[in-house]
């Protein structure tokens, strides 16, 4: 080759070179350029990587919020779908029927009761309420639920149904959760019982009325804050005032009606009446419209107040002139009864004195003329009888002083301790002779050990006496028979008779006073007719009782109790005679 060649070709390598150096000084710069380029997106991915942590962590924390606010939310939906429940199940359960409304008078929901009252289908929500029939006399439903709508107060009416039913009609506003009105509630609660109960009331109230007003009897309500009295027909009526009482009627007016000399008591009355704990009455003469003075009797109770404060006295006022007219006579027949019964006690003791010393005298000559042989036997049974005679009428005349002593009060009681079997002896001795005189057999069961018993000895022997007396007057033939018998919490005297028995009807009677067995048209046995009386009241006065059995025609059985110990401390005072 030759040099230019070579040179040539040097040169164009030369080129190259440069052109590579070039090259490569650019590739260097680019590769600078992409260093940097490199180095800032590290930067940007470094910047990026902490904003996508901060991302991830405010995400996880937005994930966690999220999470509770989903489980309060699952909580929430849990207690609104209980309260749905709750109120789904209390308006199927209710007994009042209920129609939700909403601002246009349209159904929003409705209880089954409902569909009683109104012709309603569960498709019917969403329907106007004008547009559905009812079996109700209420011909302003509508025009009543507007009025609520632009009033807001609640409208109560009683209303009936075609059927004669009542109801308590409804109809409030319907407030949302914020307050707002959003619709009307109506309720149709049953009131029939009400109903009955208020018809109950008025009529017991005429009732009521009417015995007031037969009995004369005035209702008093007293106010005791203003002391005004609230008239009814009774007060004017007692205060003789046909139009109806003065206005106005209070306290003071009333007191102007009171007799002067009861007035101060009246009105001390009024004045206590707030601190009176239990009922109140008072008694007084007041003068009527037309000057009569006349008795009246208010009494009643004292109403109080929640609080337990005094605020009414309630009762009722009658005109008891009568029965204080009454009263009246009864004292001054009292009187008279007690100057009588001195009168009957001093002839009874005048009369008793007057008759013992004839009767001693007629047995003491009875006495000496069975002293003597001279007397036969037929005249020897005369003067038993005339001793029968004198003992009878004896026995007659202590029974009258002893029973004047016990109906005037007068009687006492001497206790001793005896045997009891002594007092039965000594009443049989004094009525044997009258026994034998009739040919009965007058039979004393005693028992062997002694019977203890505290008695008034002498009221003892005269109840046996009475009693025994009764059997020999009512038995015409066969026995009497006197036992003795300790019970153990009494002490039993019992007379068992053969005689003519006492009817069924009869069996009480015979203790009242003066009452006697009839046998047809006869009285039997004469007497004084107060022996069983004052028996079964001598008895009561030693704590005892006297009972009897009886079958008529069969005898009868009159049984004398005593108790042991003697009268217990409640009974009348053991006395000295």
């Amino acid at each position: 080759r030759s040099f230019a060649e070579f040179d040539e070709e040097l040169s164009r390598t030369r080129k190259q070179l440069q052109a590579v150096i070039e090259e490569r000084d650019s590739m260097i710069e680019e590769l600078q350029s992409s260093n940097e380029e490199l180095q800032s997106i590290n930067e940007e991915q470094k910047a990026t990587a902490e904003e996508m942590e901060v991302s991830r962590e405010e995400l996880q924390s937005v994930n966690e919020e999220l999470t509770t606010v989903n489980e309060e939310h699952r909580s929430t939906i849990t207690e609104l779908g209980e309260i749905n429940a709750d109120i789904q199940n209390l308006i199927l359960s209710t007994a009042i029927a209920t129609i939700f409304l909403d601002p246009d008078l349209r159904i929003r929901r409705f209880t089954p009761t409902v569909e009683g009252l109104f012709n309603l289908l569960p498709t019917d929500e969403g329907r106007p309420l004008s547009h559905v029939t009812h079996s109700l006399r209420y011909d302003a439903l509508i025009e009543d639920a507007r009025q609520v709508l632009d009033t807001l107060d609640r409208v109560e009416r009683e209303i009936q149904t075609e059927a004669g039913d009542w109801y308590m009609a409804r109809i409030t506003p319907y407030r949302s959760i914020d307050g707002e009105v959003d619709g009307l509630v109506l309720t149709f609660a049953g009131i029939n019982a009400q109903k009955e109960v208020e018809q109950s009331l008025r009529t017991l109230e005429a009732r009521l009325r009417l015995v007031l007003d037969s009995a004369e009897l005035g209702i008093w309500a007293l106010d005791l804050e203003s002391h005004e009295l609230e008239p009814s027909e009774g007060q004017a009526r007692i205060f003789g005032y046909e139009e109806g009482v003065p206005e106005p009627w209070n306290v003071e007016t009333f007191l102007d009606h009171v007799h002067p000399e009861d007035r101060s008591e009246v009105k001390e009355t009024f004045r206590t009446l707030p601190s009176m704990k239990g009922g109140w009455e008072f008694e007084c003469r007041v003068v009527r419209r037309d000057g009569e003075v006349r008795w009246l009797r208010a009494h009643g109770a004292i109403s109080r107040d929640a609080g337990g404060t005094a605020v009414r006295a309630l009762g009722v006022g009658a005109d008891v002139t009568s029965r204080k007219q009454m009263e009246e006579d009864l004292r001054r027949a009292k009187i008279r009864a007690e100057d009588a019964s001195q009168a009957k006690s001093r002839f009874i003791a005048t009369l008793s004195h007057d008759f013992r010393t004839p009767l001693h005298g007629i047995m003491g000559y009875a006495e000496v003329l069975t002293l003597g042989d001279e007397l036969t036997g037929e005249k020897m049974l005369s003067v038993e009888r005339i001793k029968g005679c004198v003992a009878h009428l004896s026995t007659m005349l202590e029974e009258i002083l002893a029973f004047a002593k016990l109906e005037a009060g007068q009687a006492t009681v001497k206790l001793e301790s005896l045997d009891a079997r002594e007092v039965a002896r000594e009443a049989v001795a004094v009525l044997g002779p009258a026994a034998a005189m009739k040919n009965l057999a007058l039979v004393l069961c005693l028992p062997d050990e002694a019977v203890g018993l505290v008695t008034d000895r002498g009221k003892t022997r005269q109840i046996l006496l009475n009693l025994l007396g009764n059997a020999v007057k009512y038995t015409r033939r066969g026995s009497i028979t006197l036992t003795v018998r300790d019970e153990g919490d009494t002490v039993a005297f019992e007379v068992r008779d053969t005689g003519i028995g006492i009817a069924p009807e009869h069996m009480e009677s015979i203790f009242e006073l003066f009452n006697q067995v009839e046998d047809g048209t006869a009285r039997l046995g004469g007497g004084t007719g107060i022996g069983l009386t004052a028996a079964r009241d001598f008895s009561h006065l030693l704590g005892g009782d006297v009972a009897v059995e009886s079958e008529l025609d069969e005898g009868s059985t009159f049984t004398l109790s005593l108790p042991p110990s003697g009268p217990s401390p409640s009974g009348p005072p053991p006395s000295e005679e």
